[in-house]
């Protein structure tokens, strides 16, 4: 448990001094050891709680809170899909971003089902009209 909360407090750390490549070698390490939804829960959603409470505290500025979440997407972005699909066979799936600019949670979601094997369509940011449209 001790060195659960030691990488995510060294992670916070590599985010909040904006260090990508600190953060990414953290980021790639655990990931080694983990599946994508374990680096997620354990190492990604802390930092990311224990950097907005600190802008909540005055301790940590918004210009670190955005560049730690631009940095966390990146990461996101970078997981591949793996080699072969193990859900060839599921309901089509699709995810979208409706009317907001923040992409983070979408990133981990779809990180995580890429990771997963799943395949899906990704509409990107859109808005209900457009959505509907695409998928009609």
């Amino acid at each position: 448990m001790l060195s659960k909360q030691k990488e995510a407090l060294q992670f916070v750390d590599k985010l909040i001094r904006i260090d990508r490549l600190g953060a990414e070698k953290i980021f790639n390490s655990v990931r080694e050891q983990k599946s994508m939804s374990r680096t997620v829960d354990q190492l990604i959603l802390p930092a990311l709680d224990i950097i907005g409470k600190g802008w909540e505290e005055g301790t940590i500025a918004l210009a670190q809170v955005y560049m730690s979440s631009r940095i966390c997407e990146e990461l996101m972005a970078q997981v591949p899909p793996p080699a072969a699909s193990e859900h060839s066979v599921h309901p089509p799936m699709a995810i979208a971003v409706l009317e907001d600019y923040h992409l983070l949670g979408t990133i981990i979601i779809s990180s995580c089902l890429r990771a997963g094997g799943y395949v899906f369509q990704d509409y990107g940011r859109v808005g209900p009209h457009e959505l509907v449209r695409a998928i009609s």
